[in-house]
């Protein structure tokens, strides 16, 4: 597998799949790309990003190609289970689903959100710490284990 990103600072639907992949607990190769930077409209037009256009996140596993970050949620849920992303209560599964298809609708905002809750911070390679958290939010403390 191969998750192609932008920085996930940055990106609230890059930082949602590349955390739908850890939370599955797949191994995968990670591709951040700067966005928008001088030869963006060049490198979005390259055979990796064709499918979405440019749009990030874009997940490749073997030949398949799904570059929407509730779709790769969805995608992993059906490989590892769905119990592990969604709820099993119809009307609960349905309410959390409109929450992240409702977050998707105010990416920029949930952006800053997240960024000011970090200190500014950057998830960056060696920002374990605040990964950690991050991830903690999502699965819950010790779901996991």
């Amino acid at each position: 597998m191969k998750l192609i990103i932008g920085n996930r600072a940055y990106s609230s639907w890059s930082m949602r799949g590349w955390l739908a992949l850890k939370h599955a607990g797949f191994e995968f190769e990670e591709l951040v790309v700067p966005l928008f930077d001088e030869v963006w409209e060049q490198r979005r037009e390259g055979d990796e990003f064709a499918p979405s256009l440019g749009k990030v996140p874009i997940l490749w596993d073997g030949d398949t190609v799904i570059w929407d970050s509730l779709a790769i949620i969805d995608y992993c849920a059906d490989k590892v289970g769905r119990e592990r992303f969604w709820p099993e209560d119809e009307a609960a599964r349905g309410e959390v689903v409109v929450g992240v298809a409702g977050v998707d609708d105010v990416g920029g905002e949930c952006d800053g959100i997240r960024r000011d809750a970090l200190g500014g911070r950057h998830l960056g390679e060696t920002d374990l710490g605040a990964q950690a958290g991050a991830m903690e939010v999502v699965e819950g403390p010790g779901e996991l284990g």
